[in-house]
């Protein structure tokens, strides 16, 4: 895969379809100052658990579990989409080469073109691929 040098995006898509973007190295400590996660944080017991964890990746996973989707370049982790969601990355996605691949790493588990990807109107096509 072929990293466009000008395409670099970075960070957290909230269930509604908000973006917040996150220097790549910094998605869990910037995670940690989203209201809706601080929000999360207060009636869930696990992620109280894992929020000061050593393994930032238990913490990455749960986040995933509330509808957090973590964003970084061409790679997407993320365990389902909205609709939303689907909608924000497709707009954020349409200044990329169409020929650069883009990598779902979460639950979801897909390698697609942006040229198809920008296609997909229902984000079911893509939750059911795990």
């Amino acid at each position: 895969m072929y990293l466009n040098s000008h395409f670099r995006i970075s960070g957290w898509l909230l269930p509604c379809g908000n973006w917040i973007e996150c220097k790549p190295w910094e998605h869990i400590k910037s995670a940690k100052d989203i209201p809706y996660i601080i929000e999360n944080k207060n009636k869930n017991t696990e992620l109280q658990t894992l929020w000061d964890h050593p393994d930032e990746e238990l913490l990455r996973a749960e986040l995933a579990k509330i509808g957090m989707v973590k964003v970084c370049y061409y790679l997407i982790d993320a365990d389902y989409l909205t609709h939303s969601q689907l909608q924000k990355l497709q707009d954020l996605y349409t200044i990329s080469p169409l020929d650069e691949e883009i990598e779902f790493i979460g639950r979801i588990r897909i390698k697609i073109q942006v040229r198809l990807f920008l296609k997909i109107k229902d984000p079911d096509r893509l939750n059911k691929l795990f």
